[in-house]
């Protein structure tokens, strides 16, 4: 099977769904200016160089995460002012509320976060284009 044939197609509708995508996602590599709010279209998309854990050699790939429903979003330890900063995307969280609608959590190394409220949880993840050699595998040592 080629590499272009694994490329990731996930949707989440629920916390157990976006655990699975949150694990897809460790370790992705982004810009702060890939981080896209769209209020009028209440969309959230993040434009991230994905490591491949499910392939068998280190590699990433350009991939999108998109979240609809997005009612707003913000953020802390996120320097905004430099859009060229790059950040490393740890996990995402889902906080429910009863009416189906919640938070979403994104957890950044450097102790940076997002909180978005959302609507409901929609989520998609979509690879794109051919992957590469990964110049570094992401270590989570924590025998300190």
């Amino acid at each position: 099977m080629s590499d272009k044939a694994q490329h990731l197609n996930l949707k989440a509708e629920t916390a157990e769904d976006l655990s699975i995508i949150s694990g897809a996602v460790q370790d992705s590599i982004l810009r702060v200016q890939g981080i896209m709010y769209d209020k009028k279209a209440k969309s959230l998309t993040l434009g991230l160089q994905r490591f491949r854990r499910e392939a068998d050699k280190p590699t990433r790939i350009l991939s999108g995460l998109r979240f609809d429903g997005v009612l707003g979003v913000k953020s802390s330890g996120i320097d905004k002012a430099n859009p060229e900063a790059f950040l490393v995307l740890l996990s995402i969280a889902f906080e429910p509320e009863e009416d189906g609608a919640g938070e979403l959590i994104f957890e950044f190394s450097g102790n940076g976060k997002l909180r978005a409220k959302v609507e409901c949880l929609e989520a998609m993840l979509l690879d794109r284009g051919d992957p590469w050699a990964a110049k570094s595998v992401p270590d989570h040592d924590t025998d300190n």
